[in-house]
């Protein structure tokens, strides 16, 4: 067997929780918890509802929005830019509810959150023209 040296690198979008473990207390329904203690699976978010979630396995429910975004930052759980980014205030009209025109760029000196909708007065791009 001849042993070849390649380019061809294998990657994937799907990031696995490590951290995740289900408990079952007596006269409790079965409950799954550790999910936000894997840092590497909590930089993948890139979706509002998905951000909410994560804010309510931390810290149960909430009574807005603002609430959940405080639970976000005020225990580290994601970064500000994934907040910034990806949260549903100020979209543009042309992007379907929940999505946002972001993006996470390379420019050189590391990675920043930047949209990449192609309109000029895009609410996303310029959030004070909204």
């Amino acid at each position: 067997m001849n042993s070849t040296v390649s380019n061809v690198q294998v990657v994937s979008n799907i990031y696995p929780v490590t951290t995740i473990s289900t408990i079952q207390l007596p006269g409790c329904p079965e409950r799954t918890v550790g999910v936000q203690d894997d840092p590497l699976f909590r930089r993948q978010i890139r979706c509002r509802k998905a951000l909410k979630q994560l804010a309510q396995w931390k810290a149960g429910g909430a009574i807005d929005d603002r609430q959940r975004i405080a639970t976000l930052l005020d225990y580290d759980l994601v970064d500000a830019a994934q907040i910034e980014a990806y949260w549903d205030n100020g979209r543009c009209v042309d992007c379907p509810p929940g999505e946002r025109p972001f993006g996470i760029v390379s420019d050189g000196d590391g990675f920043r959150v930047e949209c990449r909708c192609q309109k000029p007065n895009c609410p996303a791009k310029n959030p004070t023209s909204a």
